[in-house]
Formats: structure tokens, C-alpha cells, sequence
């Protein structure tokens, strides 16, 4: 079987999944290749880094519905695992044109504004999403409960017509403790608005105010990033807040390891990724409460889920005041993400879910031959 994951912004967690998939993938019988609506220099390093088949289209609609005829043709794939908006969409018009005939899954991996929305744009985007899902018969994958909610709303399923399946991540053990005996917290994202990083500053310029020593790092890189020096300094914390950069992925825990906690403030995320590879490298996590987290995070036991700026500096004022207690939450943490996330049931759910999705097409065309 061979199957065309199909993504569009080369540049987030989505991409992280899909390759941890293919790199654990356990069955010799299936041929995963990568199909992106564009291109950046991190990605050719990801790809560099894991090897795998990545073929690219034109960012103009007609050439890249050109380019996307051309490829179907010549990689024939069995399945395309859709994973964002314009790939639904151009794949459904693939299919009604008659340029390849197959079957499809679509994952929904984040609580996307226009499923909710009310404004014309979001109305649209899901009028169009779900006549495409439909057009496809596709089934569709989330990876957490508040997901699947939505998109059962949104696309006008049946909640047990959405499949629920966490993504893995696969870490190495815990490395050693650094010789960074200072109470640090961090931080992986890109540099978004979505990410809320300005409420973030803003709760550590109190926690920097009552526990003068402690640190944030900032891992990650993104158009904001100017914006966040800027306020850091006006904040008065700039020798506080350390902006380490985008980093590989095999990197992390390297970054992540000599940290006392870890800390999102998001006010969107699907699953966060960051949050469970910080989890499995042994790391307490305080969150705003965005879809997923609680999936990853058992309150007051592997980390803490709060609300607004006072929540944030509580929480952090509380681990990082306390190594104890964050040592003891982020094993807990690690060891509830061990059985949540492992990659060998990832792959194994996804890859049923694919054989399941491929034979009514494979009977049909027995039939008709």
C-alpha cells in the first residue's frame, strides 16, 4: 500500500507527527511519501535529517493543481492522509475530476477558529470542509476528545464516525541533570500569535518580581519574535528571558532536560506535541487550559492547568519554588505520557485505520476486474 500524507505549512507539530509515523512505521507493505503546499529551509533539514520521499507543489492554485495531477499520476498512491484545509479541498477536486480514484483520511489536529466561527470566512471554510469530507467519504482522525466535538459539529458526523487517536512521540530517557541549578522554566513554540507568548511575559515579569534568580527560555523562532525581545526589555525582565532559537528536533532535550518546568500559555493548540515531549523527558507542566492538555496532564499530579495571568505566575511561583514536587509531578508526567503516547500504538492504530479505510476500494476493483 502506498500513502501520500498531504500537508500544507511545513513549519509545525504536524510535521513532526507524520515523520516520527513514518520513521516507526511497522509494516513492510506500506510506502509512506510526503506532499507540502510549500517549502522552507527548517523543513529541508527535517528531511535531510529523516530521509524521507518529499515532493513539493506551486503555491498558485492552477499550477499547483497541475502539479498535483502530475503527481498522482506518478506516484499512484492507494490512500492520501489529508491533514489541513487546502489539502482537503484540492484533493476532493482531484478526485471529482477523475484524475485518481482511491480512498482518503483526514486528520483534524487543532481547534481551528473556523470551526467555530461565525463570520463569513469560517462559515465558508466549513460548508466547504465538510462537502469535501463527504464528497471523499473520508473518516476523519482527531487526537483529542474537545477536537472531536468539534469537527463532529462542524462537518455534521456522528461522534463515533471520528476516530480518536493520540500521536506518538518518541524521546530518549531523561538525560542527566545540567549543572543549571537556577529555577528555569521553558518554553517551545513558534513564535505565533495563537502561541499567546505576550501573556506569558507578562505573568513572568511578576514571577521575576518575587523570585528575582529564576529564568524562562524561549526555544523557538517565528514573526513575533522581534515583538517579544521588545516587550521583554520594556517589561524590564530581558536578563530574565532567554531566546534560544529554533533548534532540531533531536536537539530538545538538550534544551529541555536542565529546565524545572514546563510552561504553554497557548489559547489554541491541537495536542501540544512540546508539552508531551517535555512530559516524557521528565518535566512538570503548567498550561493554560487549551484542547488536549488535559489528555497529557493530570492536574496536581504531572502538572498544573490554569487560567490567565495570575494562574501562570502561581503555578510557576509554586514548581519552581519547590524542586521536590516538580521532580515528583514530572515523573508522574513521564510516566502517564509513556502509556498515552507511545509511538508503537500510534503507528499500529493509524495503520489499521488505513487497511480499513483502502479494502472497499480494493474489493471494488477485484470486482471489476
Amino acid at each position: 500500500m502506498k500513502v501520500l500524507h498531504f500537508l500544507h505549512y511545513p513549519e509545525n507539530g504536524i510535521v513532526t507527527v507524520v515523520f516520527e509515523l513514518i520513521r516507526h512505521s511497522l509494516s513492510e507493505d506500506i510506502e509512506h511519501e510526503v506532499v507540502l503546499l510549500q517549502r522552507s529551509p527548517k523543513l529541508d533539514k527535517l528531511v535531510a535529517h529523516y530521509g524521507h520521499k518529499v515532493h513539493y507543489l506551486s503555491r498558485p492554485p492552477l499550477q499547483s493543481m497541475r502539479d498535483l495531477r502530475r503527481l498522482l499520476a506518478e506516484v499512484e498512491p492507494d490512500l492520501i492522509h489529508v491533514h489541513s484545509y487546502r489539502p482537503r479541498l484540492l484533493t476532493a477536486l482531484a478526485s471529482w475530476l477523475g484524475w485518481w480514484q482511491g480512498s482518503v483520511v483526514a486528520s483534524v489536529h487543532s481547534e481551528y477558529t473556523y470551526l467555530t466561527g461565525r463570520d463569513p470566512r469560517s462559515r465558508f471554510k466549513r460548508f466547504s470542509e465538510r462537502t469535501a469530507l463527504h464528497a471523499l467519504a473520508a473518516p476523519v482522525i482527531v487526537n483529542n476528545d474537545r477536537v472531536r466535538e468539534l469537527a463532529a459539529a462542524a462537518y455534521a458526523l456522528p461522534l463515533e464516525a471520528i476516530h480518536k487517536i493520540y500521536p506518538g512521540v518518541s524521546f530518549p530517557e531523561p538525560a542527566e541533570p545540567a549543572a543549571e541549578t537556577r529555577p528555569v522554566a521553558v518554553n517551545v513554540a513558534r513564535f505565533t500569535i495563537e502561541k499567546n507568548l505576550d501573556l506569558l511575559l507578562d505573568a513572568w515579569a511578576d514571577v521575576h518580581t518575587r523570585l528575582p534568580e529564576a529564568k524562562l527560555w524561549l526555544v523557538g523562532d517565528g514573526e513575533l519574535k522581534p515583538h517579544l525581545q521588545a516587550k521583554a526589555t520594556a517589561l524590564g525582565i530581558a536578563d530574565s528571558v532567554e531566546f534560544h532559537g529554533w533548534v532540531e528536533r533531536n536537539e530538545l532535550p538538550r534544551h529541555l532536560a536542565p529546565a524545572r518546568v514546563f510552561v504553554l500559555s497557548s489559547d489554541r493548540e491541537a495536542l501540544p506535541t512540546a508539552a508531551i515531549e517535555a512530559s516524557l523527558l521528565g518535566l512538570p507542566v503548567v498550561s493554560t487550559n487549551v484542547a488536549g492538555i488535559d489528555e497529557i496532564v493530570e492536574p496536581d499530579a504531572s502538572g498544573l492547568i490554569v487560567a490567565g495571568r495570575e494562574g501562570l505566575v502561581q503555578a510557576l511561583l509554586r514548581l519552581l519554588s519547590d524542586p521536590a514536587t516538580a521532580r515528583a509531578m514530572g515523573q508522574c508526567g513521564r510516566e502517564r505520557a509513556l502509556r498515552r503516547f507511545g509511538v508503537e500504538r500510534f503507528v499500529t492504530e493509524l495503520e489499521t485505520l488505513y487497511r480499513e479505510a483502502v479494502a472497499p476500494a480494493a474489493a471494488q476493483q477485484l470486482a471489476e476486474s
